[in-house]
């Protein structure tokens, strides 16, 4: 059973599934297991950016949605495919520093009343040119933060999957995704966390974008 499931969620996004595969696959901590949900997208596309891809298949599986479920159901499909100890969201048009898992994982191994860690996170604005996206710009996202509380969260969303490792055993006190929400979903999540933790936030350096 690997350490971490990560739980790409994906939809006819070839060029930018093969960079988030990428992402994926340049993580300095290995102890990974890599769940694709494809929400009614082509089959082809994921299973050739797959194959492409060099992955040992025992640390992958891959989930083909005929139909879209939504992208709460997808994250839920993720976590009853994976049996983890921790786990992250990593969605098809987000990257990391090669060393997020490392760093997260790391601090909650030395934090075990954390349910979870997130990051400095940069927004990263792109421009699809000739079949490839190139960066045209990016700003933080609340980087003054250093930890995250209900107060904080109620007022707007103050981090996103990608820059949040954490525990499974949190869904056993807060509930899983809401698959009633066609949006912000996460943020729904993480409020339910805020309202019994504070959530630590690692301000040191954008690990996520």
């Amino acid at each position: 059973m690997p350490r971490v499931s990560v739980i790409m969620r994906t939809k006819d996004r070839d060029v930018l599934l093969r960079r988030a595969l990428s992402d994926v696959a340049r993580q300095t901590f290995t102890d990974w297991g890599l769940v694709i949900v494809n929400d009614g997208g082509s089959a082809s596309v994921v299973d050739d950016a797959l194959a492409e891809s060099g992955f040992d298949p025992a640390k992958v599986q891959v989930i083909h949605n005929p139909t879209s479920h939504g992208m709460e159901a997808a994250s839920n499909q993720g976590l009853d495919a994976g049996a983890s100890e921790y786990v992250v969201v990593h969605d098809d048009d987000d990257t990391w520093a090669e060393d997020f898992l490392a760093v997260t994982v790391g601090f909650l191994d030395e934090h075990p009343d954390a349910p979870g860690v997130t990051v400095r996170t940069e927004i990263v604005f792109e421009e699809e040119q000739d079949g490839r996206y190139v960066e045209v710009g990016r700003e933080p996202f609340w980087g003054h933060l250093t930890s995250i509380s209900y107060y904080d969260l109620l007022q707007i969303n103050r981090f996103v999957p990608i820059s949040f490792l954490y525990r499974r055993s949190v869904h056993d006190a807060v509930g899983r995704f809401r698959e009633d929400l066609p949006v912000v979903g996460d943020w729904d999540f993480h409020l339910r966390i805020a309202r019994r933790w504070n959530i630590p936030m690692l301000p040191e350096r954008p690990l996520a974008f």
